[in-house]
Parts: C-alpha cells; structure tokens; sequence
C-alpha cells in the first residue's frame, strides 16, 4: 500500500545518503555512478512526483532494493560502510537494507 511505498522511499534515501557518504569518503564523483537529479531531490518531491505504478513493479522495486550490496556492484561499498561503522563482526549484515536496520538499533 502507500504507506509501504512511503516507508520504501525513506529506506532509498537513507540508502543514497549512505552510498553518498562512502563515495565522499573515497573520492568518487556522484556523476561517476549516473545518477540524475532524482537522488538529490527530497522525500517530499519524490512522493509528490510518484506515478501509480502496478503492483508488480512495486513489489518488483522493493525485492530489488532489499537484496542491494549483496553479491553486487555495492557489495564492497557495504563492506566499507560495515568496517566504518564498527560493524564488520555482524554477519547477518548482508545487504544495505541490514546495514540501516542495523545502524538504527533494529538489527
């Protein structure tokens, strides 16, 4: 529903906030990754631009960003982040989505 939509967008930004941390940290320009001016508007401008969108492509955006870090481009940026962060003994941290859980007590 949207409140889970809304929950999902809050987790992408969290996760290009952390992502824009660890390529500020190691010298990487966001314009290296491709990333368009969507990952530098807000929450607000992002859920006031959203588009209905099927439930499969909800739900297809949502399994894809669960799994991110793990066994992928990210998986050495999660690895840093983990170092970083003193978390690097946690080994059910295996993706960004863990990492935030983890970073916010969750986890």
């Amino acid at each position: 529903g949207s409140k889970d939509l809304d929950a999902l967008i809050i987790a992408v930004d969290r996760l290009a906030a952390v992502v824009n941390a660890t390529d500020s940290a190691v010298g990487v320009a966001q314009s290296d990754h491709g990333r368009g001016t969507a990952h530098a508007r807000g929450r607000e401008a992002r859920l006031a631009a959203r588009v209905a969108r099927p439930d499969h492509e909800h739900a297809w955006w949502s399994a894809y960003m669960r799994t991110r870090g793990f066994r992928d481009d990210l998986a050495e940026r999660l690895k840093a982040r983990k170092e970083e962060s003193g978390l690097a003994d946690r080994d059910e941290i295996r993706t960004f989505m863990d990492y935030i859980d983890a970073d916010e007590g969750r986890l």
